[in-house]
């Protein structure tokens, strides 16, 4: 959200100085007078990326006893009839909850344009510049006004490289994830110690005059775009507490996990109950060329308890009907296991999850042969997911928003929502 500081007075201190003079109100300390809220004020999204490519195999379509199908076995779910992995115990108390996408053909198993296309619904670019992410288009198309944190990013810094560089794009900086490291939260939202009260008032005062005038001159979409990135950065810092874990009960900390992925999951739920609009949870690095199994053993093992509190809760508090839970990477892994115990990328026959807000839960859509090398019944494109999410959120794919004059619509026009997993 803030770039490093570069003087004696960078923009850091000067937002923390004039944060100062805003008094938002606080978030309501009674969670299901403020669960109605939330309902009250429209959609969200958590949107689950598991990076590097998840196996197929070892999570929502296992196929045990066969010649890729690896050692784990398949287990009974709260639904009659679909099985998932013994890897996810936890979640499969929770599938009643979900809908599962076991025939997706989404073409591209390149890592960095898969996973443009997997968080745009785009494959490229267009004519001078990028389309932006589902997360910016949802906070734009879905938050109110008033909303601060539309998006926010929830990674750990050590693989902050893998996030691409198109997120809000020719939205607009207001559109931009606020990133949050380590289940911390975002960078600069303290104000330093040196700025008091009185101090920050007249920063504020002297920046309010310093904007006027310039605007007077040189009023521009990027004067306008830096006014309200002032704006915004001044109500988050005002916001910092639904960051704050450890306002959350001690057996919340436990159920969900003390691990890394455990307290992120915990922090997701804090933010969609505090009305955040769009939050990308990242869980990394499924990218199991070498010891495929061993590997997915310890991922899935730090994924399952906490996913699926986290499904139960946002049920419970009457969040998950209003929320939609989506849950993928950029692409599966291969059937055939290589010679290292790995299996490589593969986006010609894999699966994902949905649930919530405008999904049917309890679905099973598409289907692979025995071996799991194809698609033969339900197959998806990346575009029909896309089109399929808009959709559920009461959203139309082929709208369009601009960048300057130029009409782009929400989703790829060669894509259409996938009817028998919709409400």
């Amino acid at each position: 959200m803030f770039p490093l500081d570069t003087g004696l007075l960078s923009r850091r201190s000067w937002l923390a100085g004039t944060a100062a003079g805003l008094a938002l109100p606080t978030a309501a300390s009674n969670a299901g007078a403020f669960a109605e809220q939330v309902r009250s004020n429209g959609k969200r999204v958590l949107f689950l990326f598991q990076h590097g490519g998840l196996s197929q195999l070892e999570s929502w379509d296992p196929k045990p006893h066969t010649e890729f199908g690896g050692p784990f076995s398949a287990i009974s779910t709260s639904v009659p009839g679909l099985a998932v992995c013994e890897l996810l115990p936890e979640i499969s108390r929770q599938m009643h909850h979900l809908a599962v996408l076991r025939g997706l053909n989404t073409e591209d198993a390149n890592h960095d344009s898969a996973r443009v296309r997997m968080i745009t619904g785009w494959s490229q670019g267009f004519v001078g510049g990028q389309h932006p992410s589902f997360g910016a288009v949802c906070g734009k198309l879905l938050a109110h006004e008033s909303r601060a944190l539309t998006y926010v990013k929830l990674t750990d810094r050590a693989h902050w490289y893998l996030s691409p560089l198109v997120d809000a794009s020719f939205l607009g900086p207001q559109y931009a994830p606020v990133i949050a490291f380590d289940e911390q939260p975002p960078d600069h939202l303290a104000r330093p110690m040196e700025f008091g009260k009185d101090r920050a008032a007249r920063i504020d005062t002297l920046r309010d005059q310093l904007n006027a005038r310039f605007t007077q001159r040189f009023r521009s979409e990027q004067t306008a775009a830096y006014k309200q990135s002032f704006k915004q950065a001044q109500q988050i810092m005002e916001q910092r507490d639904i960051f704050d874990l450890t306002k959350e009960a001690p057996a919340d900390h436990d159920r969900y996990g003390r691990h890394a992925f455990g307290q992120r999951c915990l922090l997701a739920r804090r933010l969609l109950e505090h009305g955040v609009t769009f939050v990308k949870l990242n869980h990394i690095n499924y990218d199991a060329h070498f010891e495929n199994f061993d590997n997915h053993i310890r991922l899935l093992g730090e994924f399952d308890g906490p996913f699926a509190a986290l499904l139960e809760d946002l049920s419970q508090r009457g969040l998950l009907e209003t929320t939609l839970v989506v849950v993928m990477g950029e692409f599966g892994r291969t059937p055939k296991v290589n010679s290292s115990i790995g299996r490589d990328h593969w986006a010609q026959a894999w699966s994902i999850a949905l649930g919530g807000c405008g999904i049917k839960p309890g679905i099973i859509y598409g289907r692979t042969n025995d071996l799991g090398t194809e698609v033969v019944e339900g197959q998806v494109k990346a575009f029909d997911l896309f089109h399929t999410f808009y959709r559920a959120l009461g959203l139309d794919a082929h709208k369009h928003i601009y960048n300057g004059d130029q009409p782009l619509t929400l989703a790829d026009a060669n894509g259409a929502p996938i009817k028998e997993v919709l409400q």
